[in-house]
């Protein structure tokens, strides 16, 4: 039986496990809140590239013996930086987890890196940014966000940009880090083979963190319609329709999960059968609903033959607009239903996934939810709400494309 336990450090560092005592390995996340969104104008890029330098090297270690010691553990230990959070993670052997806080620990706390390695880490992340260019529905996606969320730090290249990261000091990134360490702004998680007990010892480094004087105000970011073509010379054109989706705290998140799986988030959904299966426009066609904390974005992408490429728009947002005036059949809300439903039993048993929706719900509801919570929510949720959801949201629909020409009539 999964057991749930709680606990705070003195100065307020959160501590949540999820004890499963037939696992063998246990998934560990330090979640920071810090992203894209809480940069600076001139700081374009400093959480990602933070990310890099904090495993270069620390008091205690150095960059080496950081691999060694992660690669003895077994498992995979990695970091992700997103537009609002940051987190440093595992999956290893349960007896493993502690000394994996105590590295991470070390890097975020005893950090050592110098000039040598900002200049070694900005060109891997520069040739992370010439990679983006190469591809052209990450390009399409990165773009797009930037344009409707206009100049908003929410809509900033996570990677960066090459201005703000050539002027990048060790300094800039040494003070960077100080300011983030406030006990309010991190979490510890861990599911699986994990002692709670043990793992809140196992933090106690974090309990010299202090509360910071210091505040990040944030603003919520205005979505912008807009329609633009990037003519570049490529095999397909792919295209891209942006809406703003709910956030995280937004009572329409269950029903735009509903109507986003209905329209692209499998093979029987409308978008696939009637692109894929019927017409043949389109190898595949994806859909997601990116939640924050005051804002969402919503995102259905694909790729046709050129000569195809305006019947694949035109017979897209055709299928779109269908569902916003009529809404979905009874079978098709059931179908939707039962999908997700068993989509969140099967993420139960995936350590490294229930740890992430554990992190996110508290650093967003404040709470966890439970899985008989979720499942009544989406038993409950009916075809107005998520009619109203997708209508809302096409309203204000944005559209890009890249690929040969001139554009997509």
């Amino acid at each position: 039986m999964n057991t749930l336990s709680e606990s705070r450090l003195d100065n307020g560092v959160q501590i949540i496990t999820r004890h499963s005592p037939a696992c063998h390995s246990a998934a560990l996340g330090i979640w920071l809140v810090n992203g894209a969104r809480h940069q600076q104008t001139g700081q374009s890029g400093y959480a990602h590239l933070l990310e890099h330098l904090v495993f270069r090297r620390t008091q205690r270690y150095t960059g080496k013996q950081l691999s060694e010691l992660f690669e003895s553990m077994g498992g995979n230990i990695n970091a992700q930086t997103g537009r609002e959070l940051t987190a440093y993670h595992g999956l290893v052997p349960g007896d493993a987890v502690y000394r994996l806080v105590d590295l991470f620990a070390s890097m975020l706390l005893e950090p050592a890196f110098t000039e040598a390695d900002i200049e070694i880490e900005r060109e891997v992340v520069l040739q992370e940014l010439a990679m983006l260019h190469d591809d052209p529905e990450e390009f399409l996606e990165d773009t797009g966000s930037e344009i409707v969320w206009g100049q908003h730090p929410m809509g900033w290249q996570i990677l960066g940009d090459s201005k703000s990261l050539r002027s990048a000091t060790a300094a800039h990134m040494h003070d960077y880090l100080a300011s983030l360490l406030d006990p309010a702004r991190i979490l510890v998680v861990a599911t699986g083979n994990v002692n709670h007990e043990k793992l809140c010892e196992a933090c106690k480094p974090f309990s010299r963190l202090t509360a910071s004087a210091q505040t990040y105000g944030i603003t919520r970011p205005e979505f912008r319609k807009d329609r633009r073509h990037f003519p570049q010379d490529l095999e397909q054109n792919h295209l891209l329709w942006l809406m703003p989706g709910p956030s995280a705290r937004n009572e329409e998140l269950i029903p735009g999960i509903i109507a986003n799986h209905m329209l692209a988030g499998g093979v029987s959904s409308r978008l696939y059968q009637q692109l894929r299966e019927d017409l043949g426009l389109v190898y595949s066609i994806q859909s997601r609903i990116d939640p924050y904390s005051d804002t969402g974005l919503w995102l259905i992408q694909t790729s046709s033959d050129p000569e195809q490429a305006g019947r694949c728009r035109e017979q897209s947002q055709q299928i779109i607009s269908q569902l916003c005036r009529e809404g979905p059949s009874d079978s098709e809300l059931e179908q939707a239903r039962e999908h997700i439903s068993a989509s969140l039993l099967i993420e139960e048993d995936d350590l490294e996934a229930s740890m992430e929706r554990i992190a996110r719900e508290i650093m967003y509801l404040g709470r966890i939810q439970t899985l008989e919570e979720k499942l009544d929510l989406l038993a409950h949720t009916g075809r107005n709400e998520v009619q109203l959801a997708i209508e809302t949201a096409w309203k204000q629909h944005a559209f890009f494309s890249i690929g040969p020409g001139d554009g997509i009539s």
